[in-house]
């Protein structure tokens, strides 16, 4: 399982203003990764190994698409596309929200 932290801004690197990075054993409480601290890479861009994800600041409503897809698949197939289509707005209204929309 993942978590997200709503409101907070991707570090530009591991010395900049990073919260996971342990300032007395430069290291990356995420990974455990030592992080160099000479190493132009981690001061000034994430390294390679980041295990950081940017989601868009302006985003709607996230949902499990693989989810949705598995529970509705023999709508996804429908032959009938005019009831598919209202079906298919409906449906993805009800699915369950992974993440609010953030405007």
């Amino acid at each position: 399982m993942s978590v997200f932290v709503k409101g907070m801004k991707m570090p530009k690197g591991c010395h900049s203003g990073c919260p996971l990075t342990d300032s007395d054993a430069f290291t990356c409480q995420i990974t455990g990764k030592d992080i160099v601290i000479y190493d132009e890479d981690t001061i000034t861009s994430r390294p390679s190994w980041c295990p950081l994800v940017e989601v868009p600041t302006s985003h709607g409503r996230l949902i499990d698409a693989d989810a949705f897809k598995k529970e509705n698949e023999r709508l996804l197939h429908c032959d009938f596309p005019y009831l598919y289509e209202a079906t298919l707005e409906e449906l993805i209204d009800e699915a369950p929200t992974v993440i609010e929309a953030e405007e």
